[in-house]
């Protein structure tokens, strides 16, 4: 099975007052020549419609720039998560902490899913 990963870490300047600065994970994954029930193990997420939520925060499917998807958030420890399935074979996802659900949707709309998405053509 050829399957390539790239993964990048940002981390924001240190604040005067102490805070923590917003932090971000990125992973995109191409399956690569995986086929069948191999790729269905990496992307039988997308697939399923779910939605849970606790007290804290919630999980949900959700549709991104047309694609299939997953949203995590933990509004008290202020950690999430957003994962797109981009084409057949290709997933991105951005995890963040002392960050905000917006300011993970605003990193992933950095990305331009559309190269991504070529892949999996």
């Amino acid at each position: 099975m050829d399957r390539c990963t790239a993964e990048a870490d940002y981390q924001g300047e240190a604040r005067e007052d102490g805070e923590p600065t917003a932090g971000f994970h990125t992973k995109l994954l191409d399956l690569g020549n995986a086929s069948g029930m191999m790729a269905a193990g990496y992307t039988s997420w997308a697939l399923m419609q779910s939605s849970s939520e606790t007290e804290t925060g919630y999980e949900k499917s959700i549709e991104y720039e047309g694609f299939p998807g997953m949203e995590s958030y933990d509004r008290e420890g202020q950690y999430g998560s957003m994962q797109v399935l981009v084409g057949k074979r290709s997933t991105v996802e951005i995890q963040g902490h002392d960050a905000t659900i917006e300011q993970i949707r605003a990193a992933l709309d950095l990305i331009d899913l559309a190269k991504p998405g070529a892949l999996g053509k």
